[in-house]
């Protein structure tokens, strides 16, 4: 799988995680399981579940990479904007209660916050994308690829 196609799963998966829960469960699911199906298409090659697994997990670091700089770009536009801040918050309570809303922003907060956001995200990034692949792998894997 070429590193572009791979970015462009991981970036379609970014956009898909603002979307509700199911789709943000079910979108890295889908993303490590098109990967397979990708590299099926563009090799001919069969993919069996190690392989599958593998790429998904790349599915999954280059979606966790994009998930890292865009979180890290909005926090710094967000300290440096209050105002930004502000309208946020207000897009943020169509999607979250007022008090889920605040605890949440509290908890980003604090270091500790910040790294079980990173670790919940790198592990949802990385492990759902990586079942799709198995999932990819076991369904298309051996069947013969179409150019």
């Amino acid at each position: 799988m070429s590193a572009l196609s791979a970015a462009c799963i991981g970036l379609v998966l970014m956009m898909l995680i603002f979307l509700p829960a199911i789709v943000r469960l079910a979108s890295p699911l889908l993303a490590g399981f098109l990967s397979v199906l990708i590299y099926r298409r563009r090799t001919l090659n069969p993919v069996n579940l190690k392989n599958g697994l593998r790429l998904g997990w790349i599915t999954g670091m280059l979606a966790f990479a994009i998930s890292v700089v865009i979180f890290t770009l909005s926090v710094v536009f967000l300290v440096s904007d209050p105002q930004a801040a502000g309208m946020l918050k207000d897009r943020m309570q169509a999607v979250a209660t007022p008090s889920e809303l605040d605890e949440m922003i509290q908890m980003l907060r604090t270091p500790v916050g910040i790294l079980a956001w990173l670790f919940s995200t790198f592990f949802t990034l990385t492990g759902l994308p990586m079942l799709g692949g198995a999932l990819g792998a076991t369904l298309a894997g051996k069947q013969p690829g179409v150019r």
